[in-house]
C-alpha cells in the first residue's frame, strides 16, 4: 500500500501554517516569564507544532491510499457429465476412467492455487467421482459461457473441458469467442459401431378423430447392409401397422413412412419400434414415440350468400387453406347444409331486400351462432341494423364509397401480423355504404375507412366480444381485391388470409365460462423438467379468487393413480409435479365452490429424452478445433499427466489490481491525540512552573 498527501490548496500555504504558528509561539514567550529561557524554549515549540498541526489541517489535507490487489490464476475442470461419455465404455472401463479423471483433479488441485470441478449444469463438486454422468442432454457452448460469466472481473487462466466432443442442444462452442484458453481431453470412442437406430419420428401434433395421418420415421444404419429389420407401430398395447425395411446401403438414413387413422381421441401414444439385430452396439435407441393429441373434429363453418360474387370463392380458399375448419357453402339452389349446428356463419350481403334464408338466419339467431356479416350492394341495411348487435348504419340515398384501409393501432384483441400491416396501405379502394356509422355495445375497430390520405372514424372492419353472440362486420365488399393485389405485390396471399383467418378463429372459439380451471403449462413435457399445471379459480362475477384446495390426481397409462392437494395463492396459481416416467396421463381435478363441487379432466404426456443414445460416435476434432482457436490444447485421457505439468509451469499470471482510497488526515484519530498531548503538556507545564 502506498500512501501519498494531496491537497485541496496550494502546498505553498503550508509555510504560511508554520509561520502562523511561529507567530503565536514568539508573541507569547517572548516576553519575560516566571520561569528560565530553556522553559521559554521548550513551551514555544510546543506551542509552534500545536498551532501549526491545527493551521494545516484548516487545509483540509487528504491521505491517497494506493491499496494493490493480487488476485491469483484460477483454473475450472469442466466435466461433460452426460449419458452419451458413459454409454460408449463397459461399466469396469468406466469406472477406471472416472478414477483416471478424478485423479487427474486430485493433481490439479495440489498443484494450482485456485481449482473448481463444475459439470454441465455449472454445479460445483470437490471430487470427480461424486459425480453422475446422467445428465440427458449436451450444450457445451452454454457451459463454457457460464463458467466465463461467473468468472468475469476474475483472473481465469483456463478450462480443462473433459468431453467426448458430443453437443445436441445449443450451438456449437466453435461459433463463440472465449477470452481465455480452453485445454480439451477426449474421452470416448471415435471410431462408428455397428448400429440400428431412430433418429426421429416426423407427425402432425394434433389429427382429428377418424382422419388418416402420416407418421414418418427417419431409421440409420451402420452395418448390416442387405439385411432386414421389423418396424412396428404400436397403441395402447395393440400392434397397428407393420413393414420390414430393407437395409439398402453400409451407412445410411433411410426414411420409413406410416398411415394411420386416428381411432381414439385424447393424448395418444404411438410407438415406433424397430426389432433387434446381433451384435448391435445399443439397443435404447430402436425405439421413439409420437404424442399426438387427436380431437374430435374440425369447425363447422357455413357461408351464406344470396347471389353468386368473387368474395365468395376467396372466403372459401381462405378456410380451406386451414385444416381446423370445414366449410358448407350455400346459395339460392346450390348447395345444402350438412348439419344443424355451425361453429360460425359467414352472411355475405344478408339479410337481403328478398328476405334470402331468412328462416335461417332465424334459427342461427336462436342457436347464438356467432356471425360474421360481409356487407354489399345487396345487404337491406335497415334488416342489418335490426339483427345485429355491434353496428348501426344511417345510408344517404343508398350512396356507396370507394375507401382504402387505415390500421387501427389501438386493436388488441389478436396481433395483426406484420405480413398484413406491410401491404395495407397498397391494397385497392372497395365499395362501403356511404353513411353515419355508429358502434353499440363492445365494438372495436379492426381496421378504418381511409378516404384519400384521410383516415376517417368509420369502421371498415369490426369485432363485437360483448355482444351476447359474439359479431364480426366487414362493412365492404371486394375482399377479393385484396387477394389479388396482394399477390401482384408478394406473389403470396398471407397478409390478406391471417387477417381474415384470425377474425373467424376470435369468433369461433368457445368461451370458457367454467368457475373452476385447472390444466397444464404444456401438454407435452420431457421426463427431466417437471410437469406444472396453472389453476384459476371465479366467483359468480367472474373475479379470480384465491386460497381454495385444490384435489388433483393424476392416472399413468396403467391405471396407476397419484394423488395431490395443494391451495393456490395470488402469488403462486401453479403446482409442479416432477419425476414423472414417460408415458400419456390423464389427470382429474377438483375443488369445492361455494359447497359445490367443481371438476376439470384433461391428459397430458411426459417424453422420454433420448438425445444422449441417438450418436456415441466421440468427435475430437470439435475438441482439437476449439482448443486451438483459444490458444489451449488437445489431450487424450493416456496425456494427462502432460496436461497436468504443462498446467503446472504454464506462463499465468497473478493479476494485480490497484484502487485509490482517499480519507482526509482530520478524521485521523492519532492527529487528535497528538493536539491533545501537546495542549495539555503545554498547559500542565505552565501550572507547574507557576503560569496562568
Amino acid at each position: 500500500m502506498n500512501n501519498r498527501i494531496l491537497f485541496e490548496l496550494s502546498p505553498w500555504f503550508i509555510i504560511i501554517c508554520l509561520l502562523a504558528g511561529l507567530a503565536y509561539a514568539v508573541l507569547l514567550y517572548r516576553k519575560k516569564n516566571p520561569w528560565g529561557s530553556v522553559a521559554s524554549w521548550i513551551l514555544g515549540i510546543m506551542r509552534f507544532l500545536l498551532v501549526s498541526v491545527i493551521a494545516f489541517l484548516l487545509l483540509g489535507p487528504l491521505i491517497r491510499h494506493i491499496q494493490n490487489t493480487i488476485i491469483k490464476p484460477s483454473f475450472v475442470i469442466a466435466l461433460d457429465n452426460s449419458r452419451s461419455v458413459a454409454e460408449t465404455f463397459p461399466e469396469s472401463e468406466f469406472n477406471d476412467l472416472v478414477i483416471q479423471l478424478d485423479e487427474l483433479g486430485r493433481n490439479l488441485n495440489r498443484s494450482l492455487d485456485d481449482l473448481a470441478i463444475k459439470d454441465l449444469q455449472g454445479k460445483d463438486h470437490e471430487r470427480i467421482t461424486d459425480i453422475a454422468f446422467d445428465a440427458p442432454y449436451t450444450d457445451l457452448n452454454r457451459m463454457i459461457h457460464d463458467i466465463g460469466n461467473d468468472y468475469e472481473g476474475k483472473n481465469l487462466a483456463g478450462i480443462i473441458l473433459v468431453s467426448d466432443g458430443i453437443y445436441n442442444q445449443g450451438a456449437s462452442p466453435l461459433y463463440s469467442s472465449f477470452g481465455f484458453p480452453v485445454y480439451t481431453v477426449g474421452v470416448g470412442d471415435t471410431t462408428e459401431k455397428e448400429d440400428i437406430s431412430l433418429r426421429s419420428l416426423n407427425y402432425n401434433k394434433i389429427v382429428y378423430q377418424g382422419n388418416k395421418f402420416l407418421l414418418q420415421a427417419e431409421i440409420y444404419n451402420k452395418g448390416y447392409q442387405g439385411r432386414s429389420i421389423s418396424a412396428e407401430v404400436w397403441n395402447r398395447g395393440r400392434m397397428l401397422d407393420r413393414k420390414l425395411v430393407e437395409i439398402q446401403s453400409d451407412n445410411g438414413l433411410q426414411v420409413v413412412e406410416f398411415e394411420l387413422e386416428a381411432e381414439n381421441n385424447g393424448m395418444q401414444r404411438y410407438e415406433l419400434m424397430l426389432s433387434p439385430l446381433e451384435s448391435e452396439f445399443s439397443l435404447e435407441n430402436n425405439a421413439l414415440n409420437a404424442f399426438i393429441e387427436v380431437v374430435e373434429g374440425k369447425q363447422k363453418i357455413l357461408l351464406l350468400a344470396g347471389a353468386p360474387h368473387p368474395d365468395l370463392k376467396a372466403i372459401r380458399g381462405i378456410i380451406e387453406k386451414n385444416d381446423n375448419y370445414e366449410i358448407d357453402m350455400v346459395l339460392p339452389g346450390i348447395g345444402e347444409k350438412e348439419t344443424e349446428k355451425y361453429d360460425l356463419v359467414i352472411l355475405h350481403q344478408l339479410p337481403d331486400s328478398k328476405n334470402t334464408f331468412n328462416a335461417e338466419l332465424e334459427q342461427l339467431e336462436k342457436d347464438g351462432t356467432p356471425v360474421f356479416y360481409i356487407l354489399g350492394n345487396n345487404t337491406n341495411i335497415n334488416r342489418f341494423n335490426s339483427r345485429n348487435q355491434s353496428l348501426t348504419i344511417k345510408p344517404m340515398r343508398s350512396q356507396r364509397d370507394n375507401v382504402f384501409i387505415a390500421l387501427n393501432p389501438g386493436f388488441d384483441l389478436f396481433s395483426i401480423d406484420e405480413s398484413f400491416n406491410s401491404i395495407a396501405y397498397e391494397l385497392p379502394p372497395i365499395t362501403v355504404p356511404f353513411g353515419e356509422y355508429a358502434l353499440k355495445g363492445g365494438s372495436v375497430p379492426v381496421i378504418y375507412q381511409r378516404i384519400g390520405r384521410i383516415t376517417v372514424q368509420k369502421p371498415l372492419l369490426i369485432i363485437n366480444k360483448n355482444a351476447a353472440t359474439r359479431e364480426a362486420v366487414l362493412t365492404g365488399e371486394g375482399l377479393w381485391k385484396w387477394r389479388l393485389n396482394e399477390y401482384l405485390l408478394t406473389n403470396d396471399f398471407t397478409g390478406i388470409d391471417n387477417l381474415i383467418n384470425k377474425t373467424i378463429q376470435f369468433l369461433s372459439a368457445k368461451e370458457d365460462r367454467r368457475k373452476f380451471r385447472t390444466y397444464p403449462v404444456r401438454n407435452e413435457n420431457w421426463d427431466n423438467e417437471p410437469v406444472i399445471f396453472e389453476s384459476e379459480i371465479y366467483n359468480d362475477i367472474y373475479e379470480k379468487i384465491y386460497d381454495q384446495k385444490i384435489d388433483l390426481s393424476i392416472t399413468d397409462e396403467e391405471n396407476n393413480r397419484y394423488d395431490y392437494s395443494y391451495i393456490i395463492s395470488q402469488a403462486n396459481s401453479q403446482f409442479r409435479i416432477s419425476g414423472l416416467s414417460p408415458g400419456v396421463y390423464s389427470y382429474q381435478a377438483r375443488t369445492n365452490l361455494n359447497g359445490t363441487v367443481q371438476l376439470n379432466e384433461g391428459t397430458f404426456a411426459v417424453k422420454q429424452l433420448l438425445l444422449e443414445i441417438v450418436d456415441l460416435k466421440a468427435d475430437f476434432n470439435l475438441l482439437r478445433e476449439l482448443s486451438r482457436r483459444t490458444s489451449g490444447k488437445f489431450y487424450t485421457i493416456g496425456e494427462i499427466n502432460a496436461l497436468t505439468e504443462n498446467l503446472q509451469t504454464s506462463d499465468a499470471r497473478s493479476l494485480i489490481y490497484s484502487a485509490d482510497r482517499y480519507s482526509a488526515i482530520i478524521n485521523l484519530k492519532w492527529i487528535f491525540f497528538v493536539i491533545m498531548a501537546l495542549i495539555t503538556l503545554e498547559w500542565g507545564a505552565r501550572k507547574y512552573l507557576g503560569g496562568y
